[in-house]
């Protein structure tokens, strides 16, 4: 153990001074030009993934000019009313491709390419790859305006770099930009786990909190004392960064397990991969988030994880204390600016007494996460391909009767407090006497707070409906036969609109969700722009389109998931 704890703790030295030296070279031009204060850090933990990039403060407004950090030239232009919605994908000429995403628009001659685009295939999202030469772009230049666009919460600049070949977002942070910090990380919360099993089949069996303490700069057991356990056990820790000028709870840079002064544990956020985003459910305590909101970072590795931001790990991080053994346990936390808070304690193994020698967990009947598993009666049928889960899942199922004549049953699947890796196939049975159109069909989850219908999906074969689920709960079948509501916010039957800059919506769809909007002004085809969070539709008027001082006719259609279409049609002056 000792060799190879010191091999890997030579090699992350040595491998953080090259990583500094690349870094410490990099001089790049910030994205704004107002002082860089965070709202959220790289490999911050968010819902069912890592955030990829740092999201940056705008001062509360939408319209601050953002900058490329370098020379080099767009590569991509994506418009989308979901995630980062006006977003602009910058390569440079050392490797590595800037991200700027939420954006509320493009300089004046990448806002008219986009318009063009969007009119030449009339649609209201895009995602373009212009030529190398098309769009150079110098250090420094002015390629976009802040904003709140696609799915974020607030005006913010959402900022990253990758690597260009990977496409790997990196922490930015490492690149040296002037975002001051000087707050250690804090400690909230630490765990204590018991396993039962033992390697792929390894599973959790019991978690512990164990009170903590802050004192002169530290963190220990309050009380202190020695834990004593008679197991293999591992530990979770829930903290948060903070930076200067704000109070935003952020990610922790890295994090390290000592064993009697050998490292066991090394977690570190310099890089990661989109496809392995998922298992930050796996790196965190997901029953724990699921039913308290606690976000604790386990120092141990499910057996199904492969996240690559494990840089080095005994055992998986589990750790047995022999009878009569004391350890020394020390947990260091960092920032990236190498601001360090700790907890150190001790810990005894004992003797188990006969009962607790024994298999804590049955593993009969459960459902192995490195095998693909069934579970089929005449109304569900459930299919997990291989590596469904993170550990061995002893899997749950109930029904209930419902008055529903499309199907009688709500099943509950599993418990909501565990997490899927991958989406497991559901097939539901329709009744007999079907009087629905079965493109009106879908499969609901239900909520557990307020019994709402959140629309799954599906498609019907035979006397069955199928969909993909990333997660357990309630299901049923329901229907969505309702058109879409189309609600004018600023327009009349045939109103002046002289002094309006735009023609506004509200658009809601009951069950479904939103699919498409078709707009068309005189009978051409006009472009809308689609705020989804705030149910907004937005046609900005356009003079090299449509003639002012004149009348025109509008026509508005908005469709559904499953096919039900409204149509608004009303005349206006503009």
């Amino acid at each position: 153990m000792r060799q190879a704890a010191l091999f890997v703790i030579f090699s992350f030295f040595t491998g953080n001074i090259f990583s500094q030296t690349i870094t410490s070279e990099s001089k790049f031009n910030p994205p704004l030009d107002i002082p860089l204060i965070l709202s959220g850090n790289f490999a911050e933990l968010r819902t069912d993934h890592f955030h990829s990039g740092i999201d940056i403060k705008t001062q509360g407004v939408v319209g601050k000019k953002v900058y490329s950090i370098d020379d080099g030239y767009i590569s991509r232009i994506k418009v989308q009313s979901n995630g980062y919605g006006y977003s602009l994908y910058i390569n440079h000429p050392n490797g590595i491709t800037s991200v700027y995403g939420h954006l509320s628009r493009y300089n004046e001659k990448i806002d008219n390419y986009v318009k063009a685009y969007l009119y030449k295939y009339k649609t209201f999202k895009a995602d373009i790859f212009p030529k190398k030469n098309e769009f150079p772009v110098q250090k420094g230049e002015l390629i976009a305006y802040s904003g709140n666009s696609g799915s974020s919460a607030g005006p913010h600049l959402h900022f990253e770099i990758r690597n260009t070949l990977t496409q790997y977002p990196q922490n930015a942070l490492n690149y040296k930009f002037p975002v001051r910090d000087n707050i250690p990380p804090k400690i909230y919360h630490f765990y204590l786990y018991e396993f039962s099993g033992t390697g792929r089949d390894r599973v959790i069996f019991n978690r512990k909190e164990i009170p903590i303490a802050f004192n002169k700069g530290s963190y220990s057991l309050n009380p202190k004392q020695t834990l004593t356990v008679s197991n293999h056990v591992g530990f979770s820790i829930e903290s948060y960064d903070f930076l200067n000028d704000a109070q935003n709870r952020c990610g922790i840079y890295s994090i390290e397990m000592f064993v009697d002064g050998e490292l066991y544990f090394h977690f570190q956020t310099d890089e990661f991969g989109f496809n392995e985003s998922r298992y930050i459910n796996a790196f965190m305590d997901y029953p724990l988030k699921a039913d308290m909101g606690i976000k604790a970072q386990k120092l141990f590795l499910m057996p199904n994880s492969k996240l690559s931001m494990y840089k080095y790990q005994y055992n998986n991080g589990v750790f047995y204390p022999e009878p009569g053994d004391t350890s020394q346990i020390d947990i260091y936390l960092k920032d990236i600016n190498k601001n360090i808070s700790n907890l150190s304690f001790k810990i005894t193994g004992t003797e188990a007494n006969e009962l607790l020698k024994a298999d804590k967990v049955s593993f009969q009947d459960m459902f192995k996460w490195y095998e693909s598993n069934d579970f089929d009666n005449h109304v569900i049928r459930l299919h997990f391909i291989e590596n469904c889960f993170y550990e061995n899942l002893k899997f749950s199922y109930s029904r209930m009767e419902y008055e529903n004549k499309l199907h009688p049953y709500i099943h509950s699947l599993a418990n909501t407090s565990v997490a899927m890796s991958l989406p497991a196939e559901l097939s539901l049975a329709l009744t007999d006497s079907l009087s629905v159109d079965p493109e009106k069909l879908c499969i609901v989850s239900i909520d557990e707070e307020d019994g709402s219908h959140i629309y799954s999906g599906g498609s019907v074969s035979g006397n069955w409906i199928k969909t993909k689920i990333s997660a357990f709960g309630k299901y049923t079948i329901d229907a969505d036969t309702l058109s879409p509501q189309i609600i004018p916010v600023n327009i009349t039957g045939n109103k002046n609109m002289k002094s309006q800059n735009s023609i506004r919506f509200i658009i809601r769809d009951n069950l479904s969700g939103i699919n498409e909007f078709n707009g068309f002004i005189d009978n051409e085809w006009a472009l809308f722009e689609y705020d989804a969070k705030n149910d907004l539709l937005i046609y900005y008027f356009d003079a090299d389109r449509i003639q002012s001082n004149t009348q025109h006719e509008l026509e508005l259609y908005v469709t559904d998931n499953c096919n039900n279409t409204n149509l608004f049609h009303s005349g206006f002056f503009w």
